[in-house]
C-alpha cells in the first residue's frame, strides 16, 4: 500500500451511520486525506450507493486533483461495478482491506470516533438538512480551526498549504505524541567493548584476537595458582615427595608426583581455589581423591 508523502497521495473512504428524531435512518460518506488529514468530503443522505459515491469523488477531483490511491473496506457500494470501472478509467489504484481488519484503515477509522463522539453523539437532528448543515459547520472547524499533532500542530489546511514532503515528513513524526526511545541507535562501525563486532569486520581475525585474550588470561591465572600452591606448601613444612620445597614443573616430574590431587594425598591436605585471593585454601582431609598415576 502506498505512503501518503504528498497531498492526494492516498484518499481513505468509509461510512457512518446514525438517524433522526423521528428514527429515519440516514448515511454519512467520509472522506479523509491520509497525507495532510483534511476532511475532504462529509456527504449525508438516507441512501449511498455507488453511483453516488462515483459522482461525490468526481467532484473532490475536479476540486483538488486525481488521488494517487483509495483505502476502503469492502462493502457493497465500494465493490460495485460502478467504483470498480471509475476506478479503472482513471487509473486510480484501488487498495480494499482485509475483511474484519478496520486498523488497516487507521485514518478514517480515528476520523470516524472523533466525529461520532463530538457531534453526533451530542447532537439531535430533526431533518436531513439539519444534519448537513451541522456537518458542513463541524468539517470547516476541523480544517481550518483546530491544530493537529502530527502536523506540528498546524491545522490541515495549514499544513496542505505549505506542505514540503523533504522538510515536513521529519517534522510530522518528531513531534509526534510517541515516546522518545530509550537508547540510541547503534552507529555504524563503531563498538561499545573489545568483544563487540563491528560491521564489516573479519570475523577471522576478531576471533583470532578473542582466541589470544582467553589464552593470555589462562596462563595469567595458571601462573597465579602456581605461586600460591608453592606458598602453602612451603607453610605446611609436612614431608613427602616434596619435603616442603617450592614446586616447578621440573621438580614435580622428577619426584614423580603427575597432578595436584596426588600431593594433597600425600600430604593429607586438600587444597581448593580461593577465586578472591588468587591463591589455594586448605580444607579438610577427603578419602574420595585418588592419587594420580606415577
Amino acid at each position: 500500500m502506498l505512503v501518503p508523502m504528498t497531498p492526494n497521495d492516498r484518499w481513505s473512504l468509509d461510512f457512518v451511520s446514525d438517524q433522526l428524531t423521528d428514527g429515519r435512518r440516514f448515511r454519512i460518506l467520509t472522506v479523509v486525506d491520509d497525507c495532510t488529514r483534511e476532511c475532504l468530503a462529509l456527504v449525508a443522505d438516507t441512501s449511498l450507493s455507488g453511483i453516488r459515491v462515483v459522482r461525490e469523488l468526481d467532484r473532490l477531483m475536479i476540486e483538488r486533483g486525481k488521488p494517487r490511491m483509495v483505502v476502503s473496506d469492502n462493502g457493497s457500494e465500494l465493490t460495485s461495478n460502478a467504483i470498480l470501472a471509475w476506478a479503472d478509467q482513471g487509473r486510480i489504484a484501488w487498495h480494499y482491506i482485509a475483511p474484519g481488519k478496520p486498523m488497516q484503515n487507521a485514518f478514517i477509522e480515528s476520523f470516524n470516533g472523533r466525529l461520532r463522539d463530538e457531534l453526533l453523539n451530542e447532537t439531535l437532528f430533526p431533518s436531513l438538512a439539519q444534519a448537513r448543515v451541522a456537518l458542513a459547520c463541524w468539517r470547516a472547524d476541523y480544517n481550518d480551526a483546530r491544530p493537529h499533532s502530527q502536523l506540528g500542530w498546524r491545522t490541515p489546511s495549514e499544513f496542505a498549504m505549505t506542505c514540503h514532503p523533504r522538510q515536513d515528513l521529519a517534522l510530522r513524526y518528531a513531534e509526534g505524541s510517541a515516546p522518545a526511545p530509550v537508547a540510541t541507535t547503534a552507529q555504524p562501525g563503531k563498538s561499545t567493548s573489545w568483544g563487540e563486532l563491528r560491521t564489516g569486520q573479519n570475523l577471522g581475525g576478531k576471533v583470532s584476537k578473542v582466541r589470544g585474550r582467553a589464552a593470555a588470561d589462562l596462563a595469567r591465572w595458571a601462573a597465579r595458582a602456581w605461586a600460591g600452591i608453592s606458598i602453602a606448601w612451603q607453610q605446611t613444612k609436612h614431608g613427602g615427595c616434596m619435603s616442603g620445597k617450592p614446586l616447578s614443573r621440573s621438580s614435580i616430574t622428577r619426584s614423580g608426583c603427575t597432578n595436584i590431587r596426588t600431593i594433597a594425598r600425600n600430604h593429607q591436605r586438600v587444597w581448593s581455589f580461593d577465586s578472591k585471593q588468587g591463591v589455594p585454601r586448605a580444607g579438610n582431609v577427603t578419602d574420595h581423591f585418588a592419587p594420580g598415576p606415577n
